[in-house]
């Protein structure tokens, strides 16, 4: 049902699901990211072996979404007219999707 003033999509008389508020969730990311480097030492030196490492999760998105999180939602427990197994409620952004925790560990790993 569109607006007859400016055109755009209006949601339906009975309340349900509209394209209004449907965007492009296209997007790019680094979700995550490790790096190793190995040092091997002689005996003389008290180590066998040392190894430093970098693991990051969740660096960056590009994309030109506006919500919280561009990932498609599979599973959702919003009720939605008496049933909770609606094919649409996946991928709507509810008032509960926080953004994603980015996260970087480092690390330092000795062998005697």
């Amino acid at each position: 049902m569109r607006s007859s003033g400016t055109g755009s999509t209006l949601l339906n008389s009975w309340g349900g699901f509209s394209d209004y508020h449907v965007e492009d969730a296209s997007f790019v990311s680094l979700d995550n990211l490790s790096l190793g480097y190995n040092f091997n030492l002689t005996e003389s030196s008290g180590f066998r072996n040392i190894r430093v490492y970098l693991t990051c999760n969740n660096l960056f998105y590009i994309t030109g979404y506006k919500g919280a999180d561009p990932n498609p939602r599979y599973v959702d427990n919003a009720r939605y007219m008496g049933t909770y197994n609606n094919p649409l409620v996946p991928g709507v952004d509810r008032r509960n999707t926080w953004f994603r925790t980015r996260s970087v560990s480092f690390g330092v790993t000795l062998g005697f």
